[in-house]
């Protein structure tokens, strides 16, 4: 979709973006984009949010899973050749302090945490200003009851 218009265009993202395999190196390699010029914000942050309602840029690099994604007049695009890989939560624990049943649990928590899951948790906490512990708690009595 943007191929044709890119070299028309502003792109903004992370400090890494203009150098990194998976930035725009890889955005050419994979797409054949070739934007304008490159900002150096942050990644979906407030800056780059700043930057894409003002005008300042008209492309940028943000995380899928943001909550103010839904209320931005923003247009999405899909990432049909997979050259950005897929963020998926992974929890990480010292192996001298792993159990069976934390394994087990820590399985059960990421099995459930999927994309929508994470969008609308971030969404209550982004949006309608929760409180990010409140948030997790009710999410964690909803699906995960006997723990």
């Amino acid at each position: 979709d943007l191929k044709p218009v890119a070299p028309q265009l502003v792109i903004g993202g992370p400090p890494e973006l203009a150098v990194r395999a998976l930035g725009l190196p890889g955005l050419k390699r994979v797409y054949g984009l070739e934007f304008k010029a490159v900002k150096s914000l942050d990644m979906g942050g407030p800056l780059t949010r700043l930057a894409l309602n003002s005008g300042k840029i008209d492309v940028a690099t943000v995380v899928s899973t943001q909550g103010n994604l839904a209320k931005e007049k923003w247009v999405v695009l899909e990432d049909d050749k997979h050259e950005q890989p897929s963020q998926n939560v992974v929890p990480l624990v010292r192996k001298a302090s792993l159990t069976p049943e934390i394994s087990a649990v820590l399985n059960e928590v990421s099995g459930k945490l999927d994309n929508a899951t994470l969008i609308a948790l971030n969404q209550q906490v982004d949006l309608q200003h929760k409180d990010p512990a409140a948030v997790a708690e009710q999410w964690v009595n909803a699906n995960l009851p006997q723990h």
